[in-house]
């Protein structure tokens, strides 16, 4: 039995179900593998682990039955209803931890069994992933962190007086290019500091990194050599993360790509329908042999 951890509606974990369907083999999905709807116990200790999983329409499936496991969603409930709110954190809270430490028990192959502070932390800020990114050698954006609007407006005069505002602890990115713009950053450098990027207005292209394999949303425009490279810190990052399935987003400017986040769930609709395949086809060969 391989179990989806994903949404109905997911096309990835539709056509995920579907090859292994073709191969033979039963298949769950499921975005909330330990709610009410499904019986689940486990004994953890220092040597052992020991699970029993059941829909309540289903057979018991114990831990060594489950042939794989697809991470797609993060699997604690999304809604609050019957929850106050300071419970509804707890729940969650505690159904992720449980969630997150029955996966690493687990001895089958798990794609994308995460880190826990990806699991509990999977949406950065620009910032946090611009460290990793050099760490891997990728090309990131230029950025400075100010709360002095001299040199905020130093700093845009490379670029013309643009500039874009990526808060620290949120993933959108805001252009400030407007008189307007910068009349609001400026209220905003008045109570703190803020992280300010060069712009990166070319269009944005997404890398899918599937076990050994590599899918382009758009060609990255770049020469042989530069290619290897970035396909090697590609790689690098995907090792770096401990992950199968992952995404990266970046901007192709004139002068080369700039590295802008990762996603842990990948966008799926970012990649034409034959790729979709592909990617399907090597998430089911994982699922089968087993992850990095």
């Amino acid at each position: 039995m391989y179990l989806l951890i994903g949404h109905d509606g997911d096309v990835c974990c539709q056509l995920v179900a579907a090859h292994l369907h073709a191969r033979g083999h039963s298949v769950l999905t499921t975005a909330e593998p330990l709610n009410d709807e499904n019986l689940f116990s486990w004994m953890l200790d220092t040597t052992h682990s020991r699970s029993r999983w059941q829909q309540q329409s289903g057979s018991p499936i114990t831990d060594t039955e489950w042939e794989g496991v697809l991470v797609r969603a993060s699997g604690v409930p999304p809604a609050s209803e019957g929850w106050s709110t300071a419970d509804f954190g707890y729940v969650r809270a505690e159904t992720g931890a449980a969630l997150i430490g029955w996966l690493h028990a687990l001895p089958c192959p798990v794609v994308n069994r995460p880190r826990a502070d990806l699991w509990f932390h999977p949406q950065r800020s620009f910032l946090e992933w611009h460290l990793l990114f050099e760490q891997c050698a990728l090309p990131v954006p230029t950025f400075l962190i100010t709360n002095d609007e001299q040199a905020a407006r130093d700093f845009a005069r490379q670029w013309e007086g643009r500039v874009t505002y990526a808060p620290l602890t949120a993933a959108k990115r805001y252009p400030i290019a407007t008189d307007e713009q910068w009349v609001e950053l400026d209220k905003l450098m008045e109570r703190l500091p803020v992280t300010l990027m060069e712009p990166c207005e070319g269009p944005l292209c997404y890398a899918t990194l599937a076990g050994e394999e590599l899918f382009w949303s758009a060609d990255p425009d770049l020469s042989g050599a530069e290619l290897t490279a970035f396909v090697t810190r590609l790689f690098t990052l995907a090792s770096t993360l401990g992950l199968d399935f992952m995404q990266v987003e970046f901007s192709l400017e004139a002068d080369g790509p700039r590295c802008l986040r990762v996603l842990l769930y990948p966008l799926f609709d970012r990649h034409s329908s034959a790729d979709q395949e592909a990617i399907a086809v090597a998430l089911a060969g994982l699922l089968n042999g087993g992850s990095r």
